[in-house]
């Protein structure tokens, strides 16, 4: 991307960011007011997170109260690798996550510090963008059971809405705004083909920013974004207790779904991982895959 795409780029964020208007009770969710005379109101919830990127809800509820044995696994965690210190550099975290890489025994360790590094680089970077917050340690150790489309929306907004004056220093996934904009606006026109991706592939950035820039004033809206959603993207809307990880063998093969002609009930076939499913080696591939 040469300099003028990122010029471009960063002028089209900052004149939506703009647009963001404060919450009138304290419970009304943020808004964008959008259009000539700021006629159009969104409003982006964490489902509309979810659906972009391709992330499950979940029925979470962060505690204020850190269960002892995650402090304890956490403790143990980061005096191994981080010399006790609980707010990560993001170049210690690189550093782990290539050293675990080369080591086929260390699945489970590498997987944390990859979804360490995808926090501290692109959902959760702090102005300086070289440190992750310890709170955000915590989740990584129970990542199965965090609604991440919520807390990753959340902090997003919060720090456009606290920077709404200098909306320069808004830190967070910056990215997700320009994409729901393309999503609940007709700003710019769909990939074709692409129906299958999570719905932040079928859009191309450096077009959706060119029409921010040209067309910001006469934006029209589109029907409600639920109305359009397919049966995969209503089930990542509807929240699990828990996200379930498959980890598949080494010939990639999945469990298949099928249909039973007389009760017409679904069941499925090598159901359960195998023996070498259940290896380091073959959670260690899939590890790798996640890159």
């Amino acid at each position: 991307m040469n300099k003028d795409e990122i010029i471009k780029k960063t002028k089209a964020v900052i004149m939506f960011l703009s647009t963001i208007e404060n919450r009138l009770d304290g419970k009304l969710p943020y808004c964008f007011k959008l259009a000539r005379s700021r006629k159009m109101t969104l409003r982006t919830i964490p489902e509309h997170f979810a659906v972009t990127f391709g992330f499950q809800m979940v029925n979470y509820v962060e505690a204020y109260d850190i269960d002892e044995d995650l402090v304890k696994k956490v403790n143990v965690f980061v005096a191994n690798y981080f010399g006790g210190n609980k707010k990560t550099k993001k170049n210690d975290i690189e550093k782990r996550m290539l050293e675990a890489a080369k080591d086929e025994t260390r699945a489970d360790d590498f997987v944390k510090f990859f979804v360490m590094f995808l926090l501290v680089s692109v959902f959760f970077p702090n102005k300086c963008g070289k440190t992750l917050a310890a709170k955000y340690l915590y989740m990584v150790f129970d990542i199965n059971k965090v609604c991440w489309p919520e807390v990753f929306h959340d902090y997003v907004l919060d720090s456009i809405m606290t920077n709404r004056t200098d909306v320069e220093n808004v830190v967070g996934c910056i990215i997700y705004p320009l994409y729901w904009l393309a999503e609940m606006t007709k700003i710019a026109k769909r990939k074709d083909g692409l129906d299958k991706y999570p719905r932040f592939s079928r859009w191309n950035l450096s077009n959706i920013c060119k029409q921010v820039l040209s067309n910001f004033e006469n934006l029209e809206e589109k029907t409600e974004l639920w109305s359009k959603y397919d049966e995969s993207e209503m089930r990542l809307d509807d929240p699990v207790d828990e996200v379930e990880i498959v980890v598949p063998d080494e010939k990639n093969e999945v469990p298949v779904k099928v249909q039973d002609e007389e009760n017409e009930v679904p069941v499925e076939e090598n159901v359960g991982a195998s023996s070498e499913a259940k290896s380091f080696k073959a959670k260690y591939q899939f590890a790798r895959a996640l890159i």
